[in-house]
């Protein structure tokens, strides 16, 4: 006797079944996002830093984070958070005219940052940097 031709296509489609489940999720993964986990600098962190100043007119004082530069100051060795903002502050002599001032920072492990500061006898701004570190 021979077997009907529903039972035999059956026997030999269940197990291509059971195998289309796994096998559609193994063509088909999930997606996997993958982000680079960077870790926060701690309040207690203090980074050193050198600060380099350039001027289009010679400045009578700077001050940076509450670092004094005086006449003739062009770089200090400086430790600071990097989470914080930083505080600039110059004047010029009474009569200058609108000069700049670039502050450039260099710290240890990071990358080097500069701005520039617009002003006649006197500015003053607050800068946000955000630092990646250097591979």
């Amino acid at each position: 006797m021979t077997r009907s031709p529903i039972v035999s296509t059956l026997c030999a489609l269940i197990p291509l079944a059971a195998l289309a489940i796994p096998l559609s999720r193994v063509l088909s993964p999930d997606l996997v996002v993958q982000v680079e986990v960077i870790e926060p600098f701690h309040a207690d962190d203090l980074v050193r830093a050198d600060i380099l100043l350039k001027s289009a007119h010679p400045f009578e004082q700077v001050t940076v984070n509450g670092v004094l530069f005086l006449k003739g100051e062009e770089e200090k060795e400086v430790r600071f958070d990097p989470s914080q903002a930083f505080t600039i502050g110059v004047t010029w002599p009474a009569g200058t005219p609108e000069s700049a001032l670039q502050l450039e920072i260099i710290p240890d492990g990071l990358e080097i940052k500069s701005h520039t500061l617009w002003g006649s006898e006197s500015a003053k701004e607050e800068i946000q940097f955000s630092w990646e570190e250097l591979p």
